[in-house]
């Protein structure tokens, strides 16, 4: 089953791809915009739920860190509570991911295609226990990093570990925990990640962009996005490199399928925690599907390959970097509010998607 799964999967092109008449600099101009407009959905999420919370957010984590650091108790230190924070985590994710859904819908009435399917809310042309096969065979490829980096940091220096795993190494694994990490890490955030970065970036940078360049793209934003992971240490900076690889093989079988189930799933698989004691059942897992899978492993890596090396990479690369240029000379040379900066990406990624659309040549027009 998984084995011809897979064979079928890689005999077809890609699911979602640009077709000839959109690759124009208008539409790729907008389409960055677009993904750029999702993060700012992220931040004014964010923001309001920073100003509308019942419980601070940072005050229930960095009261998690607290307890955590002072095991033996603290005046100040209150018990950790992984119940509280699962639930302020869930309403967090509610507000941020919300003000995602807000500007996809605004992206989608400019665009002209609103609609599940452009987001890879379906199982296209698969069945699912195809799209499961899929998602456990690419969860198996990119959950390589993840097991070297868990393997190396314990015998090798690679410097201080994150906040975050710090915290799940000093305590035990119990029922709170697990909802916490459910909520924080296995189960909601796959869900969520997957639709704002492959659904909502993904989907409208590879509909103007070859499908290798839109999934580089898409990968080094998720990264850097990633920003618990940012430290100029060894660990920080492997992480990072994993996080990216990740969302390379999450990119691809999401372009592959046009459903975002198998990236969904293979996300879950990385992020579910495993103690080290037991990463020898992770490892003999991956080992073990990639055995079954090397011939479609193999095909589908050299298609990946293949893929970045094409004009779209060098376009949405110096598209990306005059955007970059342009934001750090306004910030450097004037005070503007963040707001201001977001409206503005805002304001030009509807106009942009309205002159793509109302601009498009007619099939017989020279390209």
């Amino acid at each position: 089953m998984l084995s011809s799964t897979l064979s079928q999967t890689t005999a077809l092109g890609f699911a979602i791809q640009p077709a000839t008449s959109e690759r124009r600099w208008v539409d790729q101009v907008a389409a960055i915009f677009a993904a750029l407009m999702v993060v700012v959905g992220m931040y004014w999420g964010g923001d309001v739920a920073a100003r509308y919370m019942s419980t601070s957010f940072n005050y229930v984590f960095g009261g998690l860190l607290m307890a955590l650091g002072f095991p033996d108790g603290s005046e100040t230190a209150p018990d950790p509570n992984f119940l509280q924070a699962a639930r302020v985590n869930a309403e967090f994710f509610a507000y941020q991911y919300g003000g995602v859904v807000i500007i996809l819908l605004a992206l989608g009435l400019a665009s002209g295609r609103m609609s599940f399917t452009k987001l890879g809310i379906t199982r296209g042309k698969y069945r699912l226990s195809e799209l499961l096969s899929i998602g456990i065979v690419a969860g198996a490829v990119a959950s390589i990093a993840s097991t070297v980096i868990f393997a190396g940091k314990e015998l090798f220096p690679l410097g201080d570990d994150t906040p975050f795993w710090w915290m799940i190494g000093r305590v035990d694994w119990d029922l709170d925990l697990w909802i916490f990490m459910a909520v924080g890490s296995y189960a909601l955030v796959p869900l969520l990640e997957e639709f704002a970065y492959r659904g909502g970036m993904l989907g409208n940078l590879a509909r103007a962009f070859a499908p290798g360049a839109a999934i580089l793209g898409v990968g080094i934003l998720f990264a850097v996005m990633h920003s618990q992971y940012w430290s100029i240490g060894p660990i920080g900076i492997i992480t990072l490199f994993g996080v990216l690889y990740s969302g390379v093989i999450f990119g691809y079988v999401f372009l592959r399928t046009g459903s975002l189930l198998p990236a969904i799933i293979a996300h879950a698989m990385i992020n579910v925690p495993v103690a080290l004691e037991y990463e020898w059942l992770r490892v003999g897992f991956i080992l073990a599907v990639m055995l079954v899978a090397r011939k479609q492993i193999g095909e589908a890596f050299m298609r990946i390959c293949r893929s970045f090396i094409t004009v779209d990479t060098l376009r949405l690369a110096l598209l990306g970097s005059l955007i970059y240029v342009g934001y750090w000379m306004v910030t450097s040379q004037f005070e503007l509010d963040r707001k201001v900066i977001e409206v503005s990406v805002v304001i030009a990624g509807i106009a942009l998607t309205l002159i793509a659309r109302y601009t498009k040549p007619s099939p017989d027009s020279p390209q």
